[in-house]
């Protein structure tokens, strides 16, 4: 009788997937934005992508006591006065009217992806799919390798059109000084030996509390390099960790110790910005951490002396300065985008069902 049972599950489920293929091809188009038109499971990639980010939005606003181990916590939430679900469906929505939106800009200002972007991209997200496990979100949500693969070459049409208005060959490119200025502003440049006392026993801090001194004297003596020092305390002797002199043409850093340290407004953010800013050109500081933590042995150096830095920043710096414009600028188009919703389609997939690797829950593949 069990067997007869479990055939006939068997037989069902069979009957229920064909008749979903049946009615639900393959590559059936869920949403169309102007003349670029988006898969199921396309949009599936969309949902699961606003899920998450609406999750963590939750989480960075959650009083601290929250209990979010309840199934249903997230769905029981509002994101700016909407209700869980409708907000995530909405942003799902909005950012496939911003990828056609860009898509139709780049195309409009004959701007491309070009085959080498596109090879970057792809090996970027087949590396998140195997070795990040992303192949245990997506495809249990019915979204294959090479749909997420689209989904993540699209994703970058956005930074395409924003160099060809804000780049250094755009149609309306930022000065090379305000670049400099924001670069100077807003970050430092030191060497940085960190000693970390944390995980060592109290016995083995006063030998390093020591050895941490000592370093700090000959480096004021100048009987040390930092590079000497860094080897030393590191264990380390390989030519890639000594200084280098021979980037000239900007394609690597004169000193490969050299740690960049920003603001806030950077995202090399580092609580060492003030510190260093105070320092004179090539002081050097022993910083001794708070709860007896260990101590940071810190040489401040001159960021604009290595054309590197201004080459390696000049993206993050553009992005900047031009950011909220360049947001406002394509809002305002997507807000003008028409979007046809086929309803039959996306009406399948639920926020709610969405499967994480963790649950035992199952979706509708497309």
């Amino acid at each position: 009788m069990n067997i007869i049972k479990k055939v006939s599950a068997t037989v069902l489920v069979l009957i229920m997937a064909l008749s979903v293929c049946a009615c639900h091809p393959k590559d059936e188009v869920a949403v169309k934005v102007g003349d670029y038109e988006f898969t199921s499971a396309y949009y599936m990639c969309a949902l699961i992508e606003a899920d998450l980010s609406a999750k963590q939005k939750i989480d960075d606003e959650a009083d601290e006591n929250a209990d979010t181990s309840a199934d249903d916590y997230y769905y029981k939430q509002k994101i700016d006065g909407k209700k869980f679900v409708d907000y995530v469906k909405e942003q799902a929505l909005l950012s496939l009217k911003k990828v056609a939106v860009l898509k139709a800009e780049c195309k409009k200002a004959k701007v491309t992806v070009s085959s080498e972007d596109e090879s970057n991209v792809k090996m970027y997200a087949q590396y998140y799919w195997s070795s990040y496990g992303y192949n245990q979100l997506y495809e249990p949500n019915g979204v294959s390798q090479d749909t997420y693969i689209k989904y993540t070459t699209d994703s970058y049409y956005s930074n395409k059109y924003f160099d060809s208005i804000y780049g250094e060959d755009g149609t309306t490119p930022i000065a090379s000084e305000d670049i400099s200025e924001f670069m100077t502003e807003n970050y430092r440049l030191a060497n940085v030996l960190d000693a970390d006392f944390s995980s060592i026993e109290d016995s083995e801090k006063e030998t390093k509390t020591a050895q941490i001194n000592d370093y700090y004297e000959k480096l004021k003596a100048g009987t040390y390099t930092f590079a000497q020092v860094y080897n030393e305390y590191n264990g380390t002797t390989d030519e890639s960790t000594t200084d280098t002199t021979d980037a000239e043409d900007g394609s690597a850093p004169k000193d490969s110790h050299a740690t960049v340290i920003g603001n806030d407004k950077t995202n090399y953010s580092n609580d060492l910005f003030d510190t260093v800013s105070a320092m004179a050109m090539g002081e050097i500081k022993l910083i001794t951490k708070d709860n007896d933590a260990g101590y940071q042995i810190v040489i401040k150096k001159d960021i604009t002396e290595d054309s590197y830095y201004l080459k390696n920043l000049d993206s993050e710096i553009r992005h900047n300065l031009k950011d909220d414009e360049f947001n406002e600028k394509v809002d305002s188009l997507v807000k003008k985008a028409k979007v046809t919703e086929n309803k039959s389609a996306t009406k399948r997939f639920k926020v709610e069902k969405i499967v994480y690797p963790e649950t035992d829950s199952s979706t509708t593949t497309a």
